[in-house]
């Protein structure tokens, strides 16, 4: 019933996501089997120690439940790149790739437009829909009213990424941070928030 739901909701990326699932059950399987083997042939092979072991019976799922434990603890404290392939199909969410100078010169143009034209430039930094006073959303960009004006902006959020792009149109600067990482929202926050000042309620958004 979760990979039906997971299928339906995520859609065209859940192969990927489900040979995790998979990759990282066997890994898992393949350590309990590995550990076992080491109580057995080395821990439980101690000259004397069986002899001396009260509670005997107990040990084999002591034992795994410490193996267990200790997997968790190093899942839950230890990361490594994680390698992403790029989407196979073109999608709304997960399949734009780009650098941090693209994304400023999208937004400068969405400031000064040289080559899109002034009514889709307009349109997309004009407020569609009003969420309250400090926010509307724009055409795909989200708009936070301010006393230095308005500020242009999105996050990026998928797998293994985040990022932040934030842009005052009327001022004329700007940051996009990205970060190769699932936790790397609160940084790229803290790093716009830091070089541009201001209010920066796009955070709390």
């Amino acid at each position: 019933m979760t990979q039906w739901l997971l299928y339906r909701f995520i859609g065209a990326s859940f192969p990927n996501l489900f040979l995790i699932q998979v990759f990282c059950a066997l890994a898992l399987l393949g350590l309990f089997i590995l550990s076992w083997q080491v109580l057995n042939r080395w821990v439980l092979s101690i000259p004397g120690l069986r002899r001396r072991m009260v509670l005997k019976p107990l040990i084999p799922w002591a034992w795994m439940i410490l193996v267990f434990v200790v997997v968790m603890l190093i899942a839950n404290f230890q990361t490594w790149p994680v390698p992403v392939n790029p989407s196979t199909r073109p999608a709304a969410r997960g399949s734009l790739r780009s650098t941090a100078p693209d994304l400023a010169a999208m937004l400068i143009e969405l400031g000064q437009s040289r080559l899109m034209s002034q009514e889709i430039s307009s349109q997309m930094k004009s407020p569609q829909i009003r969420i309250n006073r400090d926010f509307s959303w724009g055409l795909g960009i989200g708009i936070q009213h301010t006393q230095y004006g308005d500020a242009l902006w999105q996050n990026g959020i998928t797998f293994a990424y985040r990022s932040i792009m934030v842009y005052y149109p009327q001022e004329g600067y700007g940051i996009v941070v990205l970060t190769n990482s699932a936790t790397g929202l609160s940084v790229a926050y803290d790093v716009a928030e830091r070089a541009l000042g201001g209010e920066a309620k796009w955070k709390y958004f």
